[in-house]
């Protein structure tokens, strides 16, 4: 029994370890998403603070070339609206680029990308 019990040790040490690096592995993929999600998020909201900020400003910029305040406002929402609208059309493609960005950085430093 005593050689049973000692590859029975060294099995469960050996399933120990490849459930510890399992763990660490998918804590460093989780890691990884997270920061990521946190930087987007992040860039979003400064994104989105600078066109409005923007938008501000190029309402003024009409305002002071004849249109009126309101005509200005609803000036510069005609150009956020075509904006959107470029968006839609492109819409397929920037999803595919954002995907194939997303997939590259969760993949990357994969274990089992070297074994073939």
């Amino acid at each position: 029994m005593g050689i049973f019990s000692g590859i029975a040790e060294k099995l469960r040490s050996y399933i120990d370890m490849q459930l510890r690096l399992l763990k660490l592995n998918v804590i460093g993929q989780v890691s990884v998403f997270m920061g990521s999600f946190v930087f987007v998020m992040l860039a979003l909201f400064v994104f989105c603070v600078m066109l409005l900020f923007s938008g501000f400003g190029l309402a003024e910029v009409f305002a002071d070339n004849g249109l009126s305040r309101a005509e200005s406002f609803f000036a510069v929402t005609g150009i956020y609206f075509l904006g959107l609208v470029l968006l839609l059309i492109g819409g397929r493609s920037i999803r595919r680029y954002f995907a194939d960005v997303f997939i590259k950085a969760v993949t990357e430093n994969d274990p089992a990308e070297g074994q073939s």
